[in-house]
């Protein structure tokens, strides 16, 4: 099985398509102003994004990963865009797994709530929820893994803060049901936005990080043969929890100049494998030798998982 991992891409609007009503919250001027100072950091968005499906079509993955951040500042119109131009894939025969970031619902106002709406139709296609009556986590079997998707992105009215939060009815839902995925013997995907970490800490700006990031990595860490795939910091790297079985691997960003970044993963013969990718300034590549690679059978779980 190859599944691709991709996030950050961060669709923008001209200046002129921006409407006014959106654009008056504190937050969003926040934003603005990072978008006036960064623009040039993702001027080809849109080139870039039509050659990596290009990449895409070249290597005909089984599943696809977009772990957020769609559009920069969360504007209605960003995401009819952003949902246009993923039209493709959204439609293709091939699952594509995919949640907000917190530029997709950065503000807490009436467009916290378009992400929902726009996308509605594609949310449940592959995934569906859990537990009824919550939106999240979602879950999808796919030959011997099973993917959840645990949104991460609530929108907040303070300017700096892009921290992310579960709340706990969904964490536990979580726990559970990785619970019986690993009782199982398959491999788990854990889709979030934001990384394995609290605000304030090395890996992660200030105001960045996962408010539960502690009680997640305790669930991720008694699952074993399991990774938490995010975005949101525009750097890839792999972030050890358990040796030999339990790893966070960051996307970085698709589309920040110099830093472009996806991952490929691979689970073939009992073994996991991950390639780093990255833009050559003409096409979207792979390294030639993987970042990661350890072999499945090796975890063995010595007690029952215990959730936080």
């Amino acid at each position: 099985m190859k599944i691709c991992h991709f996030s950050d891409i961060h669709f923008r609007l001209s200046p002129g398509e921006m409407t006014l009503h959106e654009m008056l919250c504190a937050k969003r001027l926040f934003g603005g102003l990072n978008y006036f100072f960064r623009k040039k950091k993702f001027a080809d968005d849109r080139k870039k994004f039509s050659l990596f499906r290009s990449y895409l079509n070249r290597e005909s993955f089984d599943c696809l990963l977009f772990t957020g951040d769609f559009t920069s500042l969360g504007l209605t119109a960003e995401l009819h865009a952003a949902r246009k131009l993923f039209e493709p894939l959204l439609k293709g025969p091939d699952p594509l797994l995919f949640l907000a970031g917190n530029h997709d619902r950065y503000a807490r106002d009436a467009g916290s709530s378009a992400f929902f709406d726009i996308f509605s139709d594609e949310l449940d296609r592959w995934a569906r929820p859990i537990v009824p009556g919550l939106m999240y986590p979602k879950a999808f079997a796919l030959g011997n893994a099973m993917f959840f998707i645990q949104n991460t992105a609530l929108p907040n009215g303070m300017p700096a803060n892009a921290s992310g939060s579960i709340p706990r009815r969904e964490l536990d839902a979580l726990c559970q049901a990785l619970r019986s995925s690993c009782t199982n013997g398959k491999m788990s995907f854990i889709l979030g936005h934001h990384g394995l970490s609290g605000a304030g800490s090395k890996l992660f700006p200030f105001l960045h990080g996962l408010n539960q990031a502690e009680e997640l990595t305790a669930v991720i860490r008694q699952a074993g043969k399991a990774v938490y795939v995010h975005g949101h910091v525009h750097r890839s790297f792999i972030q050890e929890i358990v040796p030999g079985s339990a790893y966070a691997i960051c996307a970085g960003s698709l589309t920040h100049q110099g830093r472009e970044s996806f991952w490929k993963y691979e689970l073939n013969a009992g073994k996991f494998t991950a390639w780093r990718g990255f833009f050559d300034g003409s096409e979207y590549r792979l390294e030639s030798q993987p970042a990661l690679s350890f072999q499945l059978n090796e975890f063995h779980q010595s007690e029952e998982m215990k959730c936080p």
